[in-house]
């Protein structure tokens, strides 16, 4: 699943702009503990840029189970603006 972004340059020297955020839970401890995969793609489904990014302390304890945590905390900490589901 993927959530829509608004448009942007995953790097400077894109020419085409990401348009949407996946977010894969790689692990999860279910107490303390997540790791997350991510990647931006364009609108023909090119990867852009992905990475790995883990949840832990009061930002795991704010989750509390909520789907749309994981993308909402990988595009702060990215710097991206998620688009309402359409």
């Amino acid at each position: 699943m993927s959530k829509n972004i608004n448009p942007t340059k995953a790097v400077f020297s894109d020419q085409a702009d990401s348009v949407s955020l996946e977010v894969v839970i790689i692990s999860d401890n279910l107490s303390t503990h997540c790791d997350l995969y991510w990647n931006m793609k364009d609108a023909s489904g090119i990867d852009r840029l992905n990475g790995n990014m883990s949840i832990t302390g009061t930002d795991y304890d704010t989750w509390g189970g909520d789907n749309d945590y994981p993308y909402a905390y990988v595009a702060t900490k990215l710097g991206l603006t998620l688009l309402p589901d359409s």
